[in-house]
């Protein structure tokens, strides 16, 4: 093995873009070249990586069309074969499907990295999720899982010998000499990328630390950093500032006397030895020791498995100063040890076998056959159904029922999706904003006597 190509929906900045850069850095050190493919048209946006060559602007999202998506798999088995590609590593999320196709058609092995429940379906409608669950994961010459949660969410469609558990891992070693004794600059670091589902978790973080009179320093951007930014403006949040996206996080952690955040947020954080409370989707978690650092890896430190404080807590349970990990006697071990576990990764890779041609393959033929010159998206469930009807796509049995479902029950499947109604979203907005000033109200009262 020598070249690797990187395929992903989107190369842009956050928790997926970081981990491919920490696997990049680690293979390259094993003597490996990197190729990265993605559908954005700006990958320079991401974190600086030292890629081989660079296939931009595929049509690799929800709404790409039959002929797109031939367009899309005749670009990457060309680029396979140029560069004389011998792993492919696919990421989230639509991509998965070129990906495998790309794979099949070129005889390459492909592993598949889940990064969460997200990347494992209900998100993309119910013809992905079938293509997804019933070829990709079924398929594929090994699937990555970064935790418990997503392995559990994977394992029925998928043969456990090709199936593991890899946790996201960072870089130990962290910064030395003087940027490790750095003098602080602030109580808190907060680093996330802003879209709507992180900044639900972080609104009540900002109110009940600066009701505390702790100041707050934001590293991040996205799609709601102009909600988040309005929310601090609205309240009066002045111990709030933001940074924008930066790439020096893990260093900039040590210059604070605390770190909040998520995800790989978490382990940096640990790594540059900074307390961490850990900010969920949902709510405040609170600090992890390391028996809740333990617990919350179930999840990848989403948090999902872990309580919310309770309001009349929350103040308490975030005064600073904290004791770090070190000071608690533990620090990350070798499972998140980035340079070990790609290391270990790409020795085991070099066994793996090539996928056979399957069903997105036959998906992809009978497209090409009958409908390439469509505009509708390859992924509609009504164009995934008529396939099954005319006869040229048939979905293999699924693992965990005896027998499969037949293809009447499966065209129904694809006929019947499920969406939120504007009801719903307007009654989860209200709930959130009623929790937002039962939460003000509890931090604006005075504390209780001693």
């Amino acid at each position: 093995m020598q070249d690797v190509l990187v395929i992903a929906e989107n190369f842009s900045f956050g928790g997926m873009e970081t981990s491919i850069a920490g696997c990049v850095k680690a293979g390259r050190a094993c003597g490996l070249r990197f190729h990265l493919a993605c559908g954005n048209d700006a990958p320079a946006a991401g974190p600086s990586v030292d890629w081989e060559s660079i296939l931009a602007g595929l049509p690799l999202g929800p709404r790409a069309s039959a002929s797109e998506l031939l367009e899309c798999v005749e670009r990457l088995c060309a680029h396979i074969e140029e560069r004389r590609i011998s792993l492919i590593i696919a990421h989230p999320f639509i991509s998965y499907i070129p990906a495998l196709i790309a794979a099949e058609r070129t005889r390459v092995p492909v592993v598949v990295v889940v990064h969460g429940p997200s990347s494992a379906g209900g998100f993309y409608g119910a013809a992905y999720e079938l293509l997804l669950q019933r070829s990709v994961f079924a398929n594929a010459s090994a699937v990555l899982a970064v935790s418990e949660e997503t392995y559990d969410l994977v394992a029925p469609y998928c043969d456990r010998a090709r199936l593991r558990i890899q946790r996201n891992a960072v870089d130990v070693t962290g910064p030395a000499g003087a940027e490790a004794q750095a003098d602080l600059e602030g109580d808190w670091l907060v680093a996330s990328r802003l879209d709507d589902a992180k900044v639900t978790g972080l609104e009540p973080f900002l109110l009940a630390v600066g009701s505390l009179g702790h100041s707050v320093t934001l590293v991040g951007d996205g799609p709601a950093s102009s909600r988040l930014a309005e929310f601090v403006r609205s309240r009066a949040l002045d111990h709030v500032r933001f940074l924008g996206r930066r790439d020096d996080v893990p260093s900039l952690m040590r210059r604070f006397r605390a770190v909040a955040g998520m995800g790989r947020v978490v382990l940096e954080a640990v790594a540059a030895d900074r307390p961490i409370c850990l900010v969920g989707y949902d709510g405040i978690k609170g600090f992890l020791d390391r028996r809740l650092f333990e617990q919350a890896a179930w999840c990848n430190f989403s948090g999902r498995n872990l309580i919310d404080l309770p309001f009349d807590q929350v103040r308490e349970a975030l005064r600073l100063p904290h004791p770090s990990p070190s000071e608690e006697g533990w620090r990350l071990s070798s499972d998140h040890d980035e340079s070990v576990v790609w290391a270990r990764f790409f020795t085991e890779a070099r066994f793996l076998d090539a996928p056979a041609p399957g069903l997105v393959s036959r998906v992809f033929d009978a497209l090409h056959t009958g409908l390439s010159g469509t505009d509708e998206p390859y992924l509609s469930p009504e164009l995934i159904a008529s396939l099954i009807d005319t006869g040229p796509v048939h979905f293999p049995p699924a693992r965990t029922a005896p027998g499969g479902q037949p293809e009447t029950a499966l065209r129904q499947v694809l006929l019947t999706e499920v969406s939120h109604t504007a009801h719903a979203v307007s009654q989860l907005r209200q709930d959130q904003e009623s929790r937002f000033q039962e939460l003000k109200q509890l931090l604006q009262a005075p504390p209780a006597p001693e």
